[in-house]
């Protein structure tokens, strides 16, 4: 199940529900393809599930990452926070594989500008409203001085910008990230 699909499901479940998911998503690795379309039958009883899904893995503290980076950063921490008091090996491990927006800081140079040509401006003016003075350094010499000033420009017409739309907008990028890591 695609990571956005999945985050919309979890978040239908009780929260201690989703501690108990989300360790026994991240202590799997794969998953019989008969016990797949078993529970793909039963939830197509439910749901609107079209097509045939394709599952070849699932499970895994990369499908956990995935996950908590599709949910809001308060409920994604408060989650982690609670699996690390019930497996602290699998928080680790989970934490490893999540990347935030100011990770973006340890991109190399050139990465960091392949990601950037992927990105609307407005969408990267919006991301940046709550970025570091570092973050915003790095991005602004990522890019040639003409594209610099127009994005400093840009961040400052914007005006007041809600949260949750910055973080949509960070969401965005590094969901850009993650396509091109792959």
């Amino acid at each position: 199940m695609e990571s956005s699909k999945a985050s919309e499901v979890f978040a239908l479940l009780s929260p201690d529900l989703r501690e108990e998911v989300l360790e026994r998503l991240g202590t799997i690795e794969s998953t019989s393809l008969d016990l797949v379309s078993k529970i793909v039958r039963n939830l197509s009883r439910h749901f609107d599930v079209k097509g045939r899904p394709a599952f070849h893995t699932s499970g895994g503290v990369r499908a956990v990452a995935d996950l908590l980076n599709q949910l809001d950063k308060e409920t994604s921490k408060n989650l982690l926070a609670r699996l690390e008091e019930r497996n602290a090996t699998l928080s680790a491990a989970i934490r490893k594989k999540l990347f935030s927006f100011e990770d973006l800081n340890r991109l190399q140079p050139a990465d960091l500008q392949r990601v950037l040509r992927e990105v609307d401006s407005a969408n990267l003016a919006v991301s940046m409203k709550s970025a570091s003075e570092t973050l915003r350094d790095k991005i602004y010499a990522s890019i040639s001085k003409r594209a610099a000033e127009s994005l400093k420009d840009e961040l400052q017409m914007l005006g007041p910008v809600r949260l949750k739309d910055v973080e949509t907008a960070q969401e965005t990028i590094i969901q850009v990230v993650r396509r091109l890591e792959e």
